[in-house]
């Protein structure tokens, strides 16, 4: 065994070979973990989870922590394997950096909330209760909602020419459902992930003869993010994954006011969202062989578990007005400010050891809780033009918005390990990537209403200009009258 203390500094050695602070930290945290069980080891021995933690951080700190001066690649990751070049890989698999993603998926829950509240209410802005809406979304950590795009303003004709109802006041429902993907690449702060979801919004409102209209809604969402995994940047230690899922739950208020051809609108809304998270580590660890088989052939192939849960507010402001009429053409603009605050509880994984050894595994992590909040705004605009046929009125648009994100909702992601001792330097603190300044959203739909105040709508949302992260959505509603 070498011992910690005259290992090199990791966190030095992988500064030399990276330029990410997440690693440098994480080496830091590594040895930070290692000094104390080896102090402790002067005095007792180390038994059960406490004696794999210092053995496996006392191997990765004498594997990458201690060249040699005649040739540094001799002690390279596994026997050989690799060289110095995987040492970074290595210590990110000895970390926990995919907890991050757990950020992105809370902000995302309460901006598809706001999806589906958002077309409502352009629905009730051109006095149809059934009409359409473009709607938003968000992959990168920011809000963006739905944009306002104009309704049917020529009174139904053919299948429903005979709706004579006034779908301005009274009671009236809506619903829609969606499912959607987002691919995010793997950066030097955060794993990369592919992730769908899928999920939906009902609600009900009141329209008042004022042009006042108040209303609630709630709405479900589910996400699947798989971790990325292989072979990356050229290295030969693979990023072994997992993946993260969520289940999410929001409520929320909104009203809108029209005045001639102005509205104003606002949605305040609050969620909750269960995660369960699992990471993997697959690795060789080095040539110490202490506490384990001999180092021919022996690998790390550890799974990871856990659960938490967000809270999170969030608001939307609207303000928006008829740029150009004419006949069934028209064009809207609007912009709109967006604020999300979110708090992600804390937890500690639970470890299991699939490599067949008989020590209890001490590898397992324990995170501190997170806060996500976020401020931006938009500036969008949306044209459709209105086809009267035989059974009702049909809508195609397409729309597009500008997002700024003044708060880039980054952050740092606090852990430790589970068994550490109380030392100089237990604890990692890994920086989150910023979220784009700026991003767009082009939109494309078409929506048909039906006699009886019903109407039905399908659409597909893209997002343009993001650094890390492509994405889609599709989306089906339907509205009506009580």
């Amino acid at each position: 065994m070498i011992p910690a203390a005259q290992a090199a500094p990791l966190g030095n050695a992988i500064a030399n070979e990276s330029g990410s602070k997440m690693l440098v930290n994480a080496g830091n945290a590594i040895q930070g973990t290692c000094a104390p069980l080896a102090a402790k080891l002067t005095q007792t021995p180390l038994v059960g989870a406490e004696q794999d933690l210092y053995f496996r951080c006392n191997e990765m700190l004498g594997t990458y922590g201690l060249p040699t001066s005649s040739n540094p690649n001799t002690y390279g990751y596994a026997v050989g394997a690799a060289g110095n070049s995987d040492r970074a890989n290595a210590v990110r698999q000895f970390s926990g950096e995919e907890a991050s993603s757990q950020r992105r998926l809370t902000a995302d829950g309460s901006n598809r909330q706001f999806q589906g509240i958002g077309a409502r209410m352009d629905a009730i802005r051109h006095g149809a209760r059934s009409t359409n809406s473009g709607m938003g979304m968000s992959f990168n950590g920011t809000d963006s909602v739905s944009p306002a795009p104009r309704g049917i303003d020529a009174a139904p004709t053919g299948g429903a020419a005979g709706d004579e109802a006034d779908s301005d006041t009274g009671w009236a429902w809506f619903g829609d459902v969606d499912y959607g993907y987002a691919n995010r690449d793997r950066t030097p702060r955060e794993d990369g992930y592919d992730s769908d979801f899928y999920g939906g919004t009902l609600g009900v409102d009141y329209g008042f003869v004022s042009g006042l209209v108040v209303g609630a809604a709630v709405g479900y969402q589910n996400y699947d993010a798989d971790l990325a995994s292989g072979n990356f940047d050229g290295l030969t230690s693979p990023t072994a994954g997992g993946d993260v899922n969520g289940d999410g739950y929001t409520a929320s208020g909104y009203a809108t006011f029209n005045v001639d051809d102005y509205f104003l609108s606002g949605i305040v809304s609050y969620g909750s969202t269960d995660f369960d998270v699992e990471r993997k580590a697959f690795f060789l660890p080095g040539t110490l062989a202490g506490g384990r088989p001999d180092a021919q052939g022996f690998q790390i192939n550890r799974t990871y578990r856990g659960d938490t849960e967000s809270d999170q507010v969030s608001a939307e402001a609207t303000f928006g007005g008829v740029v150009i009429q004419d006949g069934a053409f028209s064009l809207d603009s609007y912009m709109k400010l967006v604020y999300l605050s979110a708090h992600i509880q804390g937890y500690t994984e639970k470890e299991t050891d699939n490599s067949g050894g008989t020590t209890t595994p001490g590898l397992a992590l324990k995170y501190g809780g997170q806060d996500v909040d976020s401020t931006q705004a938009a500036l969008g605009f949306t044209m459709r033009r209105s086809f009267n046929t035989g059974f009702g009125v049909v809508v195609p648009y397409v729309g597009g918005e500008w997002w700024y994100v003044s708060n880039g909702n980054s952050g740092v992601l606090k852990y430790s390990y589970a068994f550490a001792l109380p030392g100089a330097n237990p604890s990692f603190a890994t920086p989150t990537d910023n979220s784009d300044k700026d991003f767009g959203l082009l939109t494309g739909g078409i929506s048909a209403q039906f006699a009886r105040n019903v109407s039905l709508f399908v659409q597909y949302e893209g997002l343009v200009g993001l650094s890390n992260t492509s994405g889609g959505m599709a989306t089906i509603g339907l509205r009506g009258t009580f």
